[in-house]
């Protein structure tokens, strides 16, 4: 089954100290969505820049931190991404988890790399302490 062997994989590169960060989802519910949900993958939904949950962040138990990830049609509270225009002439502001899930993979691996702690050290304390409490780390 396609799915058991996605998730060993998940578990295998966590166990060969492997970072996995993925987005929540944009559909705003608490259904699992993976490769988020599985248990070795670091899952991110998105705050908004008043630092709540934004409305079409995913939430619920299998969410482990949350980042900015910006609200939709709202001037100035979008993130500059890396994709680009329709011209090609300059950078896109979007939101969503997509736009949240790079601020837990670089804060993450420059954790890692400064510290030179091993991935289950920075995923026990790091990135779980800055969620505010509001998710506990049910899933690593």
């Amino acid at each position: 089954d396609n799915v058991i062997v996605e998730r060993e994989a998940f578990t295998y590169a966590y166990n060969m100290d492997v970072l996995a960060v993925a987005a929540a989802g944009n559909e705003a519910t608490s259904e699992p969505l993976y490769p988020a949900a599985y248990p070795k993958v670091i899952s991110v939904s998105a705050t908004t820049n008043r630092d709540e949950v934004a409305s079409y962040s995913n939430y619920g138990s299998t969410i482990d931190v949350a980042a900015p990830g910006g609200q939709y049609f709202t001037y100035g509270s979008t993130i500059l991404s890396c994709y680009w225009d329709e011209y090609g002439t300059e950078y896109e502001f979007l939101a969503g988890t997509s736009m949240a899930a790079p601020h837990v993979t670089g804060l993450a691996s420059s954790g890692t790399s400064l510290r030179g702690q091993s991935l289950g050290v920075l995923t026990s304390s790091i990135y779980v302490q800055s969620a505010h409490g509001a998710w506990p780390p049910a899933k690593m």
